[in-house]
């Protein structure tokens, strides 16, 4: 059973150039864990069903554009795969987040985009990019509420791969959720400016990493709680004071992405 998944999934990706090219070592290394047939990406190259496709092949064209408008774009996919299978899902997720960062600065008029390539000692933003003249460094995360903070409301949760921010009333989680990165992604992008002795508009991308998957159970998502208008006046209270206290001086926006590239921006782009 396993092997036919692995032969299966080795014929589909070679339906898919760019995702063999950009994904196909990881996709490789991935099957060669337990539970291949389940794994992210995996899952997708297995299904029949026409939205899987679909999913696949709008992937495709994102690491198309990648491959020829984005400077360095081979480094988003340098680094290695955990061991355990759950870990490497993850990992792979957090690739995806990174692909759909760059199809929204690609889709919302940004040029010349750059990947820049982080190392424990030059810590840096994941991209550059222009927009009507201003330089922009972006920052990609895909956070979560940690699981002990998931057993005290009442979370979405795939475990070990997604926590999801709380639903019902508690807001708690999400604005601590939300300080904590930003703070993090600020860190980032400011030593990057001081470091370049230049200032750059930052903008803050927070990702599922979920718009090229769908066969996982985790089409809800990290962000799906967004969609409710107390969620949202939380997010533009909390980046209020944040501004207000000038605690984030370099950073501008802030970009939250759900399936089907639905978007909740924070404040709007000029």
């Amino acid at each position: 059973m396993v092997q036919d998944a692995v032969k299966m999934a080795e014929s589909e990706l070679s339906e898919y150039p760019l995702i063999d090219k950009y994904l196909g070592r990881i996709i490789r290394r991935r099957l060669n864990l337990s539970c291949p047939e389940k794994g992210v990406l995996i899952a997708e190259l297995l299904d029949d069903e026409d939205e899987s496709k679909q999913r696949l092949r709008h992937l495709e064209d994102v690491l198309c554009l990648g491959d020829q408008l984005c400077e360095n774009f081979g480094d988003v996919f340098k680094s290695g795969l955990p061991e355990d299978a759950r870990d490497a899902d993850a990992r792979i997720l957090d690739l995806l987040a990174e692909i759909e960062a760059f199809d929204y600065l690609y889709r919302n008029a940004f040029t010349k985009i750059a990947h820049i390539l982080r190392t424990p000692a030059n810590p840096t933003p994941e991209f550059t990019a222009l927009r009507h003249g201003y330089c922009y460094a972006v920052e990609v995360k895909r956070p979560h509420i940690p699981q002990s903070e998931c057993k005290k409301v009442k979370p979405f949760v795939r475990k070990g791969i997604i926590s999801g921010f709380a639903s019902g009333d508690a807001h708690g989680p999400l604005v601590a959720t939300f300080k904590d990165v930003v703070k993090d992604a600020h860190k980032q992008i400011e030593g990057f400016c001081l470091a370049e002795n230049e200032y750059y508009r930052g903008i803050v991308i927070m990702s599922a990493g979920l718009g090229f998957v769908g066969s996982l159970g985790l089409t809800r998502g990290v962000f799906s709680v967004l969609r409710n208008k107390p969620y949202k006046n939380a997010i533009c209270q909390t980046w209020g004071e944040l501004k207000e206290g000038s605690n984030c001086p370099y950073l501008q926006h802030i970009v939250f992405l759900r399936k089907r590239a639905s978007e909740f921006i924070v404040p709007n782009l000029d």
